[in-house]
Formats: C-alpha cells, sequence, structure tokens
C-alpha cells in the first residue's frame, strides 16, 4: 500500500499543527516554501519531519513534476503567505481547491470587501487609497465617529489603527504606507474601512467538495490602546447560545461567494445592532493555537477535522446543523505588556499553573531579550490557555491572572 502524502507550503507558526496531526493520521507530509527571505515562525520549523521539502524558485512546472512523484491527496497552506501557490499546485495536481479565479479576493482587503458589495453580503463601507488627499476626503464626506485604517495583507492585526480624527489617520497612514508587513509585502495601499461597533467572532470551518463544516466558534473581547486593537480574551463559544446559527449561516454564505472548496478556513465576523459583518475572510487555519484548545474542549479540532475529511472518516462531534457538544469551558488569555523593556524574569508562573483551569502557556519573549509594549498579536508576550468543565472556575481563573499580570514581567530598570 502506497504512503498517502499531503503537500504543506509555508508550515509555519500554525502550520505546525498539520505536521503533527497528519503524521499521527498516517499521512506524511511534504513541505514547499515560498521564500527564501520568509523570516516568520520559522524558529519552531521541524524541517527533520517532513519526507521531503523544495524550495519554490519561481519555476512552477518543475515544482509541480517533483511533487507528482509523491501522488499526493492534498496541498494545504500553513500560514497566510502560502494561500496563493496552494491553490495553484492544487490545481495543476488535480487535487480539489478552492477557484483560482477569486483567489485575490480571498487575500486582499480592498477586493474582499468589492467582493462583499457585488454579492449583496453585508460589509463595512470602505475606500482604499495611496493618496492621504482621498483617504481624508473619503473620512469627510462619511459621519463616521471613528475609522478603522488597515494594511491590505498583513496579519495578526499588524498595522490595524482605530482612527478617531483626520489625525489619525495622517499619523497611522504615514506609519503604514511605505512599508513591509511581516509577510514581506510592501504596503503601498491602505484600507480605510467604518469602525464596526459589536462584538467580534472567529467561525472555524474545514470544507470538502464545497460543503462547509463547522468546527468551532470563537468570541473576542478586544481593547484599544493609543489606536492599535489588541486582544484581551478569546473564549470558545456555546452552540447553544443565540447568535451561534446568525454566524455560522453568514459565515458559510462567504465561504460560498468567496469560491472556498476545500481546506480549512475562518472568518472573522462582527456582529452589530443590523447583524453580522465580515472584518476578513483567511482561507487557511486559524492560529494561536486555537485549533488544540478546541481539541481540548471539543475532542476535536480544526486540524483534527480536516484530516478525517481528507481519510474519508466519520467526523467527531459535528451535527448537520453546524451544533457541536461542549465537553469543557475553553479561553485564551493573551498577554499584555503595558512598558517596553528589558526582560529579566517572570513572577507568579507557579501560582498561575497551580490553577485549576490552566491548562499550558506560550511565551513570546526570553529572559533576556527586549519586551516589546504591545501594539498586536506580534508584539503580546504569549498566551495562557485555560479548560475547565466549570465556567465559573475558568473564569475566576482568567481574571486572577489578569491580576498577577500587573507584576508579572521583571524589567531592568
Amino acid at each position: 500500500m502506497k504512503n498517502l502524502t499531503c503537500v504543506i507550503v509555508n508550515g509555519y507558526l500554525s502550520g505546525t499543527s498539520f505536521l503533527n496531526e497528519f503524521t499521527q493520521a498516517g499521512i506524511q507530509c511534504i513541505h514547499v516554501s515560498t521564500s527564501d527571505e520568509l523570516k516568520i515562525g520559522v524558529s519552531k520549523f521541524k524541517a527533520d519531519d517532513y519526507v521531503a521539502q523544495y524550495s519554490f524558485d519561481g519555476n512552477f512546472n518543475n515544482l509541480v513534476e517533483a511533487l507528482k512523484e509523491y501522488d499526493p491527496i492534498a496541498v494545504v497552506p500553513g500560514i497566510q503567505s502560502g494561500v496563493e501557490l496552494c491553490d495553484r499546485l492544487a490545481a495543476a495536481l488535480g487535487l480539489e481547491q478552492n477557484v483560482v479565479a477569486l483567489a485575490s479576493q480571498r487575500l486582499n482587503k480592498y477586493q474582499m470587501n468589492l467582493r462583499l458589495q457585488e454579492t449583496g453580503l453585508a460589509c463595512a463601507q470602505f475606500i482604499a487609497s495611496d493618496s492621504l488627499s482621498d483617504l481624508i476626503s473619503w473620512f469627510r464626506g462619511k459621519n463616521f465617529s471613528k475609522v478603522v485604517i488597515k494594511p491590505l495583507e498583513s496579519l495578526g492585526s499588524e498595522g490595524v489603527r482605530v482612527c478617531n480624527s483626520e489625525a489619525d489617520i495622517c499619523k497611522f497612514y504615514d506609519e503604514i504606507i511605505g512599508h513591509k508587513d511581516q509577510l514581506g509585502h510592501n504596503i503601498d495601499l491602505v484600507l480605510l474601512q467604518e469602525y464596526l461597533d459589536g462584538t467580534e467572532y472567529i467561525v472555524n470551518t474545514v470544507s470538502k467538495n464545497g460543503a462547509h463544516i463547522i468546527s468551532d466558534v470563537w468570541r473576542y473581547n478586544k481593547e484599544e490602546i493609543e489606536g492599535s486593537i489588541v486582544y484581551e480574551k478569546c473564549e470558545l463559544v456555546d452552540s447553544s447560545t443565540a447568535e451561534f446559527s446568525s454566524l455560522i449561516e453568514y459565515a458559510k454564505d462567504v465561504l460560498i461567494e468567496f469560491g472556498v472548496v476545500f481546506g480549512a478556513s475562518h472568518c472573522e465576523i462582527m456582529l452589530t445592532n443590523s447583524g453580522p459583518k465580515l472584518v476578513e475572510l483567511n482561507p487557511r487555519i486559524c492560529g494561536a493555537g486555537i485549533s488544540e484548545l478546541a481539541q481540548k474542549s471539543l475532542g476535536r479540532g480544526q486540524v483534527q477535522l480536516l484530516s478525517q475529511l481528507m481519510l474519508q472518516q466519520e467526523l467527531t462531534n459535528t451535527s448537520s446543523n453546524g451544533h457541536y457538544v461542549l465537553h469543557k469551558h475553553a479561553a485564551i488569555c493573551p498577554l499584555i505588556s503595558r512598558k517596553e523593556g528589558k526582560l529579566l524574569g517572570l513572577a507568579h508562573q507557579e501560582e498561575i499553573e497551580a490553577l485549576p483551569a490552566f491548562e499550558s502557556v506560550s511565551f513570546h519573549v526570553n529572559v533576556g531579550e527586549v519586551l516589546p509594549k504591545t501594539v498586536d498579536l506580534f508584539s503580546q508576550p504569549g498566551l495562557m490557555f485555560l479548560v475547565h468543565e466549570d465556567k465559573a472556575v475558568l473564569e475566576a481563573d482568567f481574571a486572577k491572572i489578569r491580576e498577577l499580570e500587573a507584576t508579572m514581567y521583571l524589567l531592568e530598570a
């Protein structure tokens, strides 16, 4: 019997979850990288665990011929930078792939919003331009108390800023335009968008043959720090809640209209007074350890469901109406540093790890390194993961972590 093989494009950061799960399921993995300059998430990359590795040098046909030798059953992107090549490779290899003609609409936030308008799906009002005067003129013509400015293809809330005035737009425009994002893209256009009041959710899905399966739904709490949007809490939503059905139906409509056919995706959706509106679609696995945490609560996460779909196995803890059984409550506590400085140590670790709901922690900054002030996901010191059968216990432990965090970071004077 031949080995089942999956190709993973840029399997960094959240993409490492595929390697672990697929290998355990009996699927060997091949890695394709899109650029030697790509540095994001490379430090945790386990190159030796892949059966083969290829670096895309621009010769697409040569890469396709090399991959054909393995007769792969699927191609999946690890992170956002792998999405475009993933779709092209899947098409060339005769495998399931998302609609290639809509690739830019799934990646570029301006094209994404245009697609929402074209299809009649609810969305925020917006403009994209490289001209500051055009952005200011658009803002003056609207009656918005505040707007959001962002790059077109960034990730992790990088460069996303809330503007309360024309002065804010000018300030943040200068900070964004002409720079490179975390993925190495030159930022030559920015998106100015109506600020959506409401509660933000993530709807995680897996798809095969255009059928969309709900994996899990998470609710965000956020705060603004000097114009930056910082995530303060992320908690798994019980599928019996009132908002669940409207969120998943809207998410499925988005996936259909954006040509999503196969793989893992996540929709970031703002639930406003007038209903759900898309913040952005990401045709890849959700990061921040969410799939692993969902597995602790639901018995499977997004990665496990995709593996089961690929192997045509029975799906764990899913239903035709998208609901799932919540075995345990789960939440992520994104750590927040209020100031910058050289990190000398961390206090309260033993006390935090002894909390009943504490599951694990992932620190992003080592002792001796500079701890940045938190302004986005990339500058957060780390993530703490909580799981417990009793929601009240989880909430109390979350509050305790926030209390202890005030004196947790020992910085050089």
